[in-house]
């Protein structure tokens, strides 16, 4: 008889009556399993099938769970038509699953694993690795991620890596497939953008400020603010973003936008600061038009820079259990000077590609775009890691506003002031400004109206 009978003789009956483990994960993932296995003996020899001494135990799972079942068979029906490639994108489902559902166990419970849990883990494992290892190309990323699950799962039951090392690789894996995805997209897009350049910014004496988005708000908002700085404009330049643009875009209101944008217009004349020729650059464009560039573009591609964003996010969080000790003091460091081991460090582990001493006054207009992009990023990472002016409030929201917050930095680099009205935002772009781009000034709201009024 062969050999898949007798793997599936022995362990049918335990599976059957032991299944709360898998159920615990997901109930698909038991019957994938178990279509696997019918496919497998149905390839080899369907007749011989009906006299295979636990079928009836089978035929009982079908009964009970038939919908989930049929669905099971079915996908896997059509996959096994197939290159593995693409099959094992949907095996990588069921091995995730188990990941997630190891790692969330506290580190102490793992070797409390009941031992028929432990005995499952092994049994998913061994029967992919057995039937499907052989077939992985090493080349696609649907393999590729297949071997990454297999050798995390073999890791962790035998004791050669902790949780919290498998934890962490699976989140910086899951931020390089969605990147891969991102670039993607843009290697299909990158032709689609339109623009309507009026005409290109000619740099005067004049300093230019950006505001980000709440400052932008009390624009709005503030008839009193509004005139205060519309009697500076003789004196400075005041630009907007492609980062406005998209949080005006997430507004369902069609008048308020219209109103947004027209105070833009007001504010800044359509000076625009945007990414051009690997650096950034100042033009005039109608913000109207930069929206609609921005609503084109906001479909798999924003949805899945939004996913990234709160990645990382989370990602900080689970490196800053290794910093808790600096909690009560980091607000009061020096993290460039003094204290830079500390941040080197931290740098260093989110694989950030440069040292501090290499990115000193770096940070010009002609900066390469993305490197400045990474540096910014990974610096503002760093900070949530060491909890430096950490975000207070951790819901979805108040972390949807950090990492917009980065992106308002990017495009200050292209200014000679740039104004914040939140706390956390300000002494982090202190800090990061002082040392990539001392000239660029840094103010609060309260100082930038205390300056246009002459009081300093």
């Amino acid at each position: 008889m062969n050999k898949n009978y007798d793997l599936l003789s022995n362990d049918i009956n335990e599976l059957n009556e032991n299944l709360t483990f898998i159920n615990d994960i997901n109930s698909g993932v038991k019957y994938r399993i178990f279509a696997v296995y019918i496919l497998d003996l149905l390839n080899e020899n369907p007749k011989e099938l009906e006299n295979f001494p636990s079928f009836h135990d089978l035929i009982n799972l079908y009964k009970d769970y038939k919908l989930t079942w049929l669905e099971s068979v079915s996908v896997l029906q059509r996959l096994s038509k197939v290159h593995f490639c693409e099959f094992a994108a949907e095996l990588n489902k069921d091995l995730s699953l188990l990941l997630e559902e190891m790692i969330a166990k506290e580190a102490s419970e793992i070797n409390k694993l009941k031992a028929i849990d432990r005995e499952l883990i092994l049994f998913i494992y061994k029967y992919y690795k057995e039937f499907f290892s052989k077939k992985i190309c090493y080349s696609c990323k649907h393999c590729l991620d297949f071997s990454l699950y297999l050798d995390l799962i073999s890791n962790l039951i035998n004791e050669r890596i902790s949780i919290e090392a498998v934890e962490e690789k699976l989140h910086y894996h899951k931020i390089i497939q969605i990147q891969d995805s991102i670039l993607e997209l843009i290697a299909k897009k990158k032709n689609d953008n339109v623009f309507r350049i009026e005409r290109t910014f000619i740099r005067n004496t004049k300093p230019i400020v950006y505001f980000d988005q709440n400052v932008l708000v009390k624009y709005e908002e503030d008839a009193d603010f509004k005139l205060l700085v519309n009697k500076s404009k003789i004196d400075f330049y005041y630009a907007y973003s492609p980062s406005h643009l998209e949080e005006i875009n997430k507004r369902s209101d069609q008048d308020k936008k219209e109103h947004i944008l027209n105070e833009i217009i007001d504010l800044t004349e359509k000076l625009i600061i945007l990414p051009w020729d690997d650096g950034l650059k100042l033009f005039y464009e109608d913000p109207k038009t930069g929206l609609k560039r921005v609503f084109e573009h906001r479909g798999e591609a924003a949805a899945l820079v939004e996913k990234l964003r709160l990645l990382k996010y989370e990602g900080r969080t689970i490196l800053h259990k290794k910093y808790l000790e600096y909690s009560k003091s980091i607000n009061n460091m020096d993290l460039f000077e003094k204290d830079k081991d500390l941040l080197e460090g931290v740098l260093k582990q989110l694989s950030s590609g440069f040292t501090l001493d290499s990115i000193k006054n770096l940070a010009n207009p002609e900066s390469n775009y993305i490197r400045i992009n990474n540096i910014i990023y990974k610096l503002y990472n760093a900070f949530d890691v060491l909890g430096f002016w950490k975000e207070k409030n951790s819901d979805l929201r108040a972390i949807k506003s950090s990492v917009h917050d980065i992106e308002h930095l990017i495009y200050a680099i292209c200014a000679d002031i740039f104004v914040t009205s939140d706390e956390k935002c300000f002494k982090r772009s202190q800090a990061i400004f002082s040392h990539i781009k001392p000239a660029l000034k840094v103010l609060s709201l309260n100082q930038f109206i205390s300056k246009l009024n002459g009081e300093h």
